[in-house]
């Protein structure tokens, strides 16, 4: 049993290592392909850290673990665009983490973050439903982030990325998964899988995948490293959707 917490803390560590990385064997975005997209960065800096979705004229849905240990004076929201260096810049007034949520399991890996002044919505900004249906095993959807061009390099592509994805069952993303990461598989989580050399990497962290116009996913964790034939897993929305209602103003 020690031996396997080992492991699985340092494959966790391993996954949260950097949280800068690209939608691996995506495509470019094209401007308002992705209106609800929103690039969390970094006041002092600029840097993109992690993405998230416009729910609201007023708050953006991401992961826990990106947000979790931040201050909302030191992030700002970029909409509006699909280049990294551009976009309509909001600080961000409050940021509320999941109170379940577990650094070590990544459990409830959710987040919301309100800005200080609404979004404008035209068609290349706007807000994307809130999932409540469940997705099982077999469905079409689509992913979007910023990033490294490849790991473990450290260039970044300027333009968003996006790329189709498939949903698993547990059943089945457990058994892809190595022991002892497969215990991270959590009944409110989904995943995905394409084939190796396409898939999440770091910074894709808190974004949207989508179905249809409505978000069903957040971005939470690879493993080990990105695209490897391995599932991608996801916080699943329709579970947390109650929790998200309740700390915005939808």
């Amino acid at each position: 049993m020690k031996f396997s917490a080992v492991i699985l803390l340092g494959l966790l560590a391993f996954c949260r290592a950097s949280p800068q990385g690209r939608i691996v064997g995506g495509q470019d975005a094209t401007l308002g392909q992705f209106p609800h997209m929103v690039s969390l960065r970094i006041v002092a800096s600029g840097n993109h850290f992690c993405g998230g979705s416009i729910i609201s004229s007023r708050y953006v849905l991401s992961a826990a673990h990106c947000t979790v240990g931040r201050q909302a004076a030191t992030v700002h929201a970029i909409v509006g665009t699909i280049n990294r260096l551009q976009g309509t810049v909001h600080p961000v007034s409050q940021i509320i983490d999941h109170e379940g949520y577990n650094a070590n399991t990544l459990a409830n890996d959710v987040s919301v973050l309100q800005v200080a002044s609404p979004f404008v919505f035209n068609n290349i900004v706007s807000a994307i439903q809130v999932g409540s249906a469940h997705v099982g095993g077999g469905v079409t959807a689509f992913v979007s982030g910023w990033g490294q061009t490849v790991q473990p390099s450290d260039e970044v592509p300027i333009w968003l990325q996006w790329l189709q994805v498939y949903t698993l069952t547990h059943e089945d993303c457990r058994a892809r998964k190595p022991l002892p990461i497969r215990l991270l598989v959590h009944e409110n989580t989904i995943c995905t899988f394409t084939m190796a050399g396409q898939g999440l990497c770091f910074g894709d962290s808190g974004g949207p995948m989508i179905v249809g116009n409505t978000v069903v996913g957040i971005p939470s964790w690879v493993s080990p490293g990105c695209a490897q034939g391995r599932p991608d897993v996801y916080a699943r929305v329709s579970s947390h959707r109650d929790w998200i209602i309740a700390n915005t103003d939808l």
